[in-house]
């Protein structure tokens, strides 16, 4: 689902895509569209099935082209930035790809001048069939999940459901379940556009290691940076520093202003 955070503004549309458990967070979204200004658009994309009307797709290729149809359906154009966090990391790296690919076709330019990714997951070292989830396996990733949602609702302060009624939250939890088991038994195939990494010292060790998935799957220019605190204070108590990077990102971008008629002339 694409959620309009702020509409307005002429640079190009940012696109913030959901976490691990499907959920966008409103108040991130919303402080970091307030921190870049009012002329930077900014959309959110949120798992669809929270309020049980349907399932999310089970296979990220599959889930990131249905956000594709939704950007399209919006009337949004590209160029996008394309951000993900943590677990929706793998879910903004498949979007950009189906960008990429769909531009191609259509004898577009590149519709991603840069994807961001921030602490994104350790990638698996092979595929994993959904059916290949035993009883077990999934009730404690159910479990897990449920725990999650009722954990965080203080800290995200918006959930798309009612945390408080059983029926609502049994829908969330196999919501959450479905998008993180596909998005943590899933292998990116390689990026060749430009990649910008910010990620916690022990992740940016995983990504930067030579021989190891990441380094694989980023097969285009690509910077990291390194945070020094832990995951659950990207956006706590580090949440400035994360928005400041963010923004540095994002005005190299942007072209140097026209030179002025007095800056052309030569010196005396």
């Amino acid at each position: 689902m694409l959620i309009p955070v702020q509409t307005g503004g002429n640079k190009t549309s940012l696109l913030l895509v959901h976490g691990m458990f499907g959920v966008l967070p409103w108040r991130r979204g919303r402080a970091l569209a307030e921190f870049l200004g009012p002329d930077q658009p900014l959309y959110g994309i949120e798992a669809p099935g929270f309020d049980g009307s349907r399932k999310p797709r089970t296979k990220v290729p599959e889930a990131a082209n249905e956000y594709l149809t939704e950007v399209r359906r919006a009337g949004l154009r590209a160029p996008f930035i394309v951000v993900g966090v943590c677990g929706g990391a793998i879910m903004a790296l498949q979007l950009a790809q189906n960008l990429a690919v769909a531009a191609q076709y259509a004898g577009e330019p590149p519709p991603v001048p840069l994807l961001i990714l921030i602490d994104p997951p350790g990638l698996p070292g092979l595929q994993i069939k959904p059916d290949e989830l035993s009883a077990a396996a999934a009730e404690l990733l159910r479990d897990r999940v449920s725990s999650w949602f009722v954990d965080a609702h203080q800290r995200l302060e918006e959930v798309p459901f009612d945390i408080n009624d059983p029926r609502q939250l049994a829908i969330a939890t196999e919501v959450g379940a479905t998008v993180e088991w596909s998005i943590s038994t899933y292998y990116p195939t390689p990026y060749t556009a430009r990649v910008e990494v910010l990620a916690i010292e022990p992740m940016a060790q995983l990504v930067n290691r030579p021989h190891w998935p990441w380094r694989q799957v980023l097969a285009g220019p690509w910077k990291l940076g390194t945070l020094q605190c832990q995951h659950q204070e990207i956006f706590t108590t580090h949440a400035a520093e994360v928005f400041r990077w963010l923004k540095v990102r994002l005005d190299e971008l942007r072209p140097p202003p026209p030179e002025s008629p007095t800056d052309k002339r030569p010196a005396a």
